[in-house]
């Protein structure tokens, strides 16, 4: 499992409780410490041609193209996964050209900005930008 912030630390503990051989790498140094003693840990990414890549958060899409170009099976990241997760717009967008209904959204530059709109009262006449 290669992790940003170890979001999906719990999900390789179960798969090492359901018998699986599951190794992680935490980008955030932050980070590294949770789950200690608790999953095998590797400062670099080891690339072998038996394991299978799980990407757990955004940051990882290059890595993962990478790995998938080579041949390795890949799962929770691509250059377009990420595109769609920092670009809420874009992705709603798709999303409802697809048919797919979508929440209603505003865009923020800036925090006060947002922040003065839920105070307002005004959340409840919120469009889906075009």
């Amino acid at each position: 499992m290669i992790s940003s912030d170890g979001d999906g630390l719990g999900i390789a503990r179960r798969l090492v409780d359901e018998g699986h051989d599951v190794t992680v790498q935490i980008k955030n140094p932050k980070a590294r410490r949770d789950y200690d003693g608790l999953l095998k840990k590797a400062d670099k990414l080891v690339v072998d041609k038996d394991s299978l890549y799980l990407f757990d958060s955004t940051g990882g899409g290059k890595t993962a193209e990478r790995l998938k170009g080579q041949g390795h099976p890949v799962l929770g990241a691509s250059i377009f996964a990420q595109q769609l997760e920092m670009d809420r717009h874009l992705a709603l967008e798709l999303m409802a050209d697809a048919g797919i209904q979508v929440p209603p959204s505003k865009h923020f530059t800036d925090y006060d900005s947002g922040r003065q709109y839920v105070d307002d009262g005004r959340t409840h006449v919120l469009q889906v930008r075009r």
